[in-house]
């Protein structure tokens, strides 16, 4: 990690970007949980919703997980495609 010296006189570690990125998908999957509850509690009566049970949050939560690892296996076949087609051509 390199080190270099700000304009306060303090020396202090220079951020990656890796740490950038982890920051903002943590802000992005954030303001989606509260988008989330929020259309569910103050937009209820757009959507129709009573009440929604315990099975319900849990197989949105499946869901959730499954969408996950699902979009993760697409994007690793699609890199790898994409990158033996590069070196075929």
């Amino acid at each position: 990690m390199r080190v270099i010296l700000r304009e306060s006189r303090f020396l202090l570690p220079e951020r990656s970007h890796e740490d950038e990125i982890k920051r903002h998908r943590s802000a992005v999957i954030g303001l989606c949980v509260i988008g989330f509850a929020g259309c569910a509690w103050f937009a209820s009566s757009i959507f129709s919703i009573d009440y929604i049970s315990y099975q319900c949050i849990m197989l949105a939560a499946v869901f959730a997980i499954a969408q996950e690892s699902l979009m993760r296996n697409i994007t690793e076949l699609f890199e790898n495609k994409f990158e033996e087609a590069r070196y075929v051509d």
